[in-house]
């Protein structure tokens, strides 16, 4: 009778230990998947400013043009300066560059809704930053808590392998 009663309690801690182990690995799963994250999370982990490929500045500050200048407190972060001379550089030249690089300092000052309308009058201008103008967008919109607007951009960014299209397509995972 003491062999059944041993055999039982050697089944049984199989049993009790395998039930534990697996316990263990469902709640060491539970705390590693990644939990969703907000769409104001998301734009905080994806919003870069863009760099100043127009006119990288290599001299004083005395020594630039208005052009210069705008770029210059741009990258120095002085984006309301910066705004207010590329609006004058845009009316003057009507070079979209200049809307998509004041959409990015409004983006910066967490003026969503105007870097918006910015993005989408560049976007007319169809130039060489139109899929990084798309992808700003659609980060703008996650700030604003358009969730439908800015999928609509990242699917098209991931079906065109756009600007930021892996990234886009993990944002589109985590919504």
């Amino acid at each position: 009778m003491k062999k059944i009663s041993k055999k039982k309690n050697k089944s049984l801690t199989r049993y009790l230990v395998g039930g534990l182990l697996m316990a263990a690995i469902a709640i060491t799963f539970f705390f590693l998947q990644e939990k969703p994250k907000s769409p104001q999370e998301l734009f905080a982990s994806n919003f870069v400013l863009s760099k100043n490929i127009i006119e990288p500045i290599n001299k004083s500050e005395e020594d630039l043009n208005i052009k210069e200048l705008a770029f210059y407190n741009y990258e120095k972060g002085y984006f309301q300066k910066a705004i207010m001379q590329m609006e004058v550089m845009f009316a003057n030249s009507n070079e979209g560059y200049y809307l998509f690089y004041k959409a990015n300092a409004l983006l910066k000052l967490q003026k969503y809704e105007e870097a918006i309308r910015t993005l989408k009058t560049h976007q007319i201008y169809n130039d060489e930053f139109l899929e990084q103008s798309k992808w700003y967008m659609a980060l703008a919109y996650l700030k604003t808590n358009n969730i439908s607007e800015s999928k609509k951009i990242l699917e098209d960014l991931v079906i065109q392998k756009g600007y930021n299209y892996k990234k886009a397509k993990r944002i589109l995972g985590s919504l």
